[in-house]
């Protein structure tokens, strides 16, 4: 009879292993579907002609070496970007690497049209702080057209990072006319494709996090808020916490 029970004991032991394995798998399957569709948000074709088109209209009017320097630092982009695709989480350093050479490419696109400051608190290490790869830049790509262009001004992007929790907040702050009621500040109207892709690439980037908890045993949240609701410019600052992800948790 004990041997009965310690037989049944083992096996019950030994699936339950089994689901849990299995359980996991699954989540690494569908964490690596949403890892391919957040590098499509940053690979989208609207990106890419964009981007081709201001490097041609550069060398058309005659502009080499604005032209050539704009190819060269979108060239380097898209080699960080399918680097950083090969990995589902990359040094803090790492993705605000990706993030500059974003920025400063949309800064000679736009023709200066916006600017951009990255603060980051001397108690973050950057370099030892793990973070999803390819996560930051839908998100600061949404700062700059659904948030600074729609008011035909000139704006302000500010990305600081500071400890919180055993982690990091990262926040992300525009002083543009604000998404989360459009309807009262937009200068002009949005296309029903401009705000599907803007809603896209944010649950994308909100369901990925929601994976990565159970994968890695850490936690996300992710915050939206205006700054200034009442204001024709009310601005929006997107806060993103990311504990610490357990080295166990890598392998």
């Amino acid at each position: 009879m004990m041997v009965l029970l310690a037989g049944a004991l083992m096996s019950g032991g030994v699936y339950l292993n089994y689901r849990r394995k299995r359980n996991l798998s699954n989540l690494k399957t569908s964490l690596m579907e949403l890892e391919f569709r957040s590098l499509g948000t940053q690979l989208n074709p609207h990106f890419v002609n964009n981007a081709l088109n201001s490097a041609s209209a550069q060398i058309a009017k005659k502009d080499l070496k604005t032209g050539l320097i704009y190819l060269s630092n979108f060239g380097k982009l898209m080699r960080t970007i399918f680097n950083n695709s090969a990995v589902s989480v990359i040094s803090l350093e790492d993705e605000l690497d990706a993030i500059r050479q974003y920025l400063n490419l949309e800064k000679i696109r736009l023709k200066d049209r916006i600017e951009y400051s990255i603060e980051i608190d001397p108690a973050v290490d950057t370099f030892e702080h793990l973070v999803p790869s390819l996560f930051l830049q839908p998100l600061v790509e949404n700062a700059i057209w659904h948030g600074i262009l729609p008011g035909h001004e000139s704006g302000k992007v500010v990305i600081k990072v500071h400890p919180k929790d055993q982690g990091i907040e990262i926040q992300i702050r525009d002083n543009g006319v604000g998404f989360l009621n459009k309807s009262k500040s937009l200068t002009f109207q949005e296309s029903r494709e401009t705000k599907d892709k803007h809603r896209h690439s944010l649950e994308v980037v909100q369901q990925r996090l929601k994976l990565m908890e159970k994968v890695y045993k850490t936690r996300f949240h992710l915050e939206i808020r205006e700054l200034e609701p009442n204001s024709p410019r009310p601005g929006t600052l997107l806060s993103i916490f990311i504990s610490e992800i357990p080295a166990n948790q890598l392998t």
